[in-house]
């Protein structure tokens, strides 16, 4: 199942960024008559390399088998009900709502 997925976002990663926005140059020219539409191409570009970035430590995670493992203690949040468990690893089963460790998520405090 981890390979699988492993696989699926690598192809993602890969078509988004080579083949959905790999706009011809000569169409980021201003020059080219259109600079409005340049403009617009290269701010989506811009915002993709962003996406890009923010898609490879959660791939790093899925490579690594640490999506569920962490070297440290973290604060796991169950996504369904919010309840919070502090370890390594987050339960096998929530311990207020019985859902499985696959809804438990680090909890992030940057707003």
């Amino acid at each position: 199942m981890q390979s699988c997925y492993h696989s699926t976002c690598r192809l993602f990663l890969v078509h988004e960024n080579l083949s959905i926005y790999p706009f011809p140059s000569g169409v980021y020219n201003e020059n080219a008559g259109f600079p409005e539409i340049a403009r617009r191409l290269r701010a989506i570009a811009k915002a993709e390399e962003h996406h890009g970035e923010g898609q490879k430590k959660p791939l790093k995670e899925v490579e690594g088998g640490s999506v569920f493992k962490k070297d440290r203690k973290v604060c796991w949040v169950c996504k369904r009900c919010g309840y919070i468990h502090e370890g390594e690893a987050p339960p096998e089963k929530c311990s207020s709502c019985d859902h499985v460790l696959n809804y438990f998520q680090v909890k992030c405090e940057e707003y």
